[in-house]
């Protein structure tokens, strides 16, 4: 029987073994490093030095080849321990390079340094170069080893990984099913490694929209969890937390509520009450109570959150700064706007400080790629703050100074864009920057400012991400709704026939961005007098709300609204009862703002409530 080891290890131990991959979620975690070393020091001639003494044809081995392959190796882990990475990358491609001529590629060696060379673009969140060296790696295992081998093992999971920071969704589903057949053939279902691949396979049922399942999935690894670790252990809260989101993607908060407390209790008897660990469950219980609309819950739950933030990392930490946002929004909802634009402003103060230090540790040296991307992410911050801090002005009706924190927000976007520097974080928070402004130019009647931006960002996206990512839907769906707006209908439909085809197409199926764009094309046809295709439209929407009419969300009453519309004035009565069925389902909480106005819409002068 093979032995599985799913520990943590270092590369300071000085071994040559792959379970380093173990530490790769860290990365999907802690976005932003909370210390950057620069260490100076010049590359070595050591591997210079045998790939010019090595001649185009295979070379026999032999002891000086060896020592020399190693000692560059020794030196390529320290550059690395010293924080110079990009010269660690450097050394390990001439590594590589060698070790091809001298030893071959179906070598154990060669394979291990594929690896440690992935590893090095992976800590720098250097997926794109990570990726076609993981798959290489894969492949020349599964000739040396098998399928059912610990290395082959290593090189799924940290391609699922580089799958998932690339938000490459169904690659990853595709790589993570057989990473979980493989585990539990030669593991059993009841093994650790099992649970870890079906709690990963859950994340990317969720981000493709794959929400059925990955609610199998999860509910599979919380039956698992619990038949080996019991009903009190943290890999317990691990599946309940993944519950928890499905039903939140879906708006299915009343399910969501009872699961969503006992992850948080588990986590408290575990860890303590006042372990940062538990800010995740006190963070996405209050979005449960949100949903809910029970805004006092949640607002009690922030708070609490942001204390355990403050006694755990000090009130200057970036991630104190991120629970003062969190706060913000919800303060926004609730037309606190005053306490809102405290909070951001205060969130604001910290990351512009992050910033100058991290440009000050830069100055007078070439900043490393991690340095640059901690700098871009907090730039990133920023830019979303002062975004935030124009939302709430324009609720003010405080044109002037919303148009200046927009501007300068749209200036930090543009900088991180043109500095050249490749991230996954900036191909997909810039474009979405960028809309998010534009959205509220677009509240504003700036249509024709808003235009220019989305269509800068969906070129942006495109170039960056593909002419399929979901983040292209958003944004397509964005500029059908300000094309509407503007009555400009001829335009509108491309968009939004666009966006509908990625979701559905990529299995985009969370219920209120699909709703949003099917009743959108079914408002267009109605103004067009297109009757047959708006309802359609009507009743793809319905057979959506049927899925749903279980989940009591009050963020789906406008939709239900809109289709109810066209059903009464077609006269398809049986249909207008069922959506009115659901309407009397839903719990309605009249503190929230926007429900009140979608409300007073269907109840203004000239217009009937269409259930009554």
């Amino acid at each position: 029987m093979l032995k599985w080891s799913f520990g943590k290890s270092s590369l300071k131990d000085g071994k040559s073994n792959l379970s380093h991959w173990r530490v790769l979620t860290l990365v999907l975690v802690f976005l932003v490093p909370t210390s950057i070393g620069m260490v100076s020091s010049s590359t070595p001639s050591i591997a210079d030095e045998v790939a010019a003494g090595v001649e185009a044809e295979r070379k026999t081995v032999n002891a000086k080849d060896l020592v020399e392959i190693n000692n560059s190796i020794k030196r390529a882990r320290d550059l690395f321990l010293n924080d110079n990475y990009d010269e660690a990358v450097e050394l390990y491609k001439k590594i590589l390079s060698v070790q091809e001529i001298v030893i071959g590629e179906n070598h154990q060696d060669f394979v291990i340094n594929l690896n440690e060379l992935a590893h090095f673009y992976a800590i720098q969140g250097r997926w794109r170069d990570a990726e076609p060296i993981m798959k290489r790696s894969l492949n020349i295992s599964e000739k040396i080893y098998g399928v059912d081998n610990k290395i082959v093992d290593d090189n799924l999971f940290g391609l699922a990984i580089c799958y998932i920071s690339l938000t490459k969704f169904a690659d990853a589903i595709a790589v993570l099913k057989k990473l979980t057949e493989i585990r539990e053939a030669i593991l059993g279902e009841l093994h650790p490694g099992t649970i870890q691949a079906l709690n990963l396979l859950g994340v990317s049922y969720v981000s493709q929209g794959l929400l059925s399942d990955a609610e199998k999935t999860y509910m599979r690894s919380l039956f698992v969890s619990e038949k080996v670790k019991g009903l009190w252990d943290v890999t317990v809260a691990d599946a309940l937390d993944g519950l928890v989101h499905v039903y939140s993607s879906q708006d299915r908060y009343i399910e969501a509520e009872p699961i969503a407390k006992r992850s948080l209790a588990i986590r408290e008897k575990v860890r303590g009450l006042t372990h940062p660990d538990i800010v995740r469950n006190l963070n996405s219980l209050a979005n449960v109570s949100e949903g809910l609309g029970r805004y006092v819950e949640a607002n009690h739950l922030l708070n609490r959150s942001l204390i355990i933030l403050e006694s755990a990392f000090g009130t200057e930490h970036l991630e104190f700064a991120k629970g003062l946002n969190r706060l913000t929004n919800l303060k926004i909802k609730l037309d606190h706007l005053v306490e809102a634009e405290a909070l951001v402003m205060r969130s604001l103060e910290i990351y512009e400080g992050h910033a100058r230090t991290l440009k000050k540790k830069a100055e007078g040296a070439a900043p490393s790629s991690t340095a640059r991307d901690a700098l871009d992410i907090v730039s990133i911050l920023i830019a979303n703050d002062l975004t935030t801090l124009g939302a709430i002005y324009g609720k003010q009706n405080l044109d002037e100074k919303q148009g200046e924190v927009l501007t300068r927000s749209l200036g930090v976007l543009n900088d991180i864009y043109s500095s050249g520097h490749r991230s996954l974080a900036i191909d997909i928070s810039v474009p979405v920057g960028i809309s998010a402004i534009a959205d509220l130019y677009s509240g504003k009647g700036r249509h024709a400012d808003a235009d220019v931006l989305l269509r800068q960002a969906i070129e942006m996206a495109e170039n960056r991400l593909g002419a399929k990512y979901a983040l292209i839907a958003n944004i397509s769906t964005s500029i059908g709704s300000s094309y509407l707006a503007q009555k400009r209908y001829n335009e509108v439909e491309s968009y939004l026939l666009r966006a509908l085809e990625i979701r559905e197409g990529g299995g985009q199926l969370i219920a209120v961005p699909t709703l949003r764009i099917l009743t959108m094309l079914m408002d267009l046809y109605q103004q067009q007098n297109r009757h047959n295709d708006a309802l359609d439209f009507a009743n793809r929407s319905l057979r959506i709300l049927e899925r749903i009419t279980s989940f009591h969300s009050q963020n789906i009453l406008p939709f239900v609204m809109d289709v109810a519309y066209i059903y009464r004035s077609h006269g398809y009565l049986r249909e207008l009862n069922l959506l009115c069925e659901m309407v009397a389902n839903i719990e309605i909480s009249y503190t929230d703002i926007a429900t009140q106005l979608a409300l007073m819409k269907y109840r203004a002068p000239g217009s009937t409530f269409p259930c009554n």
